[in-house]
């Protein structure tokens, strides 16, 4: 992705007038997630600044960790270990969208907090620490038979809203019409993408 002169960070780049982030939120909070930590870096004030503004439901709690703009993948998570406090959680790319009821696919990782273990400081998550799980057996992959597309490139950012604006975002609960729009001091000019 290549960002517009605003310099906005890839999970607010927005999907039917939403964040991707927020859209990725809600896949889990309709699964019956309702505290999320969001691991930030490039731009964190801005994706802090979203947080805060957001009406997110009552019992939904999203708070930002800055895990800083350069930080491998593994790192954050390692970095964030200290405010994880449940044997199990789930990880996500704020950047993809699925279906994925009862199944795990590209970009979503359930993982038990003993996998952190293999998290070395300044790794790759999908490099050492996932190729040691699966050299220890621990390591498990389910086929997804649904809908998934990742926002990596102009034309994927391009599909996603069309499926959004043609009520077909098979990854949202909510349909266009229902959902409300972001809150104008945060709406930005999408950024261009490869």
């Amino acid at each position: 992705m290549q960002e517009h002169p605003t310099a906005l960070p890839k999970p607010l780049v927005e999907v039917g007038g939403r964040p991707i982030v927020w859209h990725v939120i809600g896949m889990y909070v309709a699964h019956g997630f309702r505290r999320f930590l969001l691991l930030t870096g490039y731009r964190a004030s801005q994706v802090a600044a979203f947080v805060a503004a957001e009406p997110w439901s009552r019992d939904v709690r999203v708070t930002c960790l800055d895990t800083g703009s350069d930080t491998p993948t593994g790192e954050r998570v390692r970095l964030a270990a200290p405010r994880l406090d449940e044997e199990r959680f789930c990880l996500a790319y704020a950047d993809g969208v699925a279906d994925s009821e009862e199944w795990v696919n590209a970009g979503f990782f359930c993982f038990e907090r003993a996998a952190l273990e293999t998290v070395e400081p300044d790794s790759v998550l999908e490099r050492e620490p996932l190729e040691r799980l699966a050299a220890a057996g621990q390591l498990r992959a389910f086929r997804h038979r649904g809908f998934w597309e990742c926002m990596d490139t102009h034309k994927d950012w391009i599909t996603l809203n069309a499926l959004w604006e043609g009520g077909r975002a098979l990854w949202s609960p909510i349909r266009p019409d229902e959902a409300s729009p972001a809150p104008r001091t945060l709406r930005a000019a999408q950024p261009q993408l490869n």
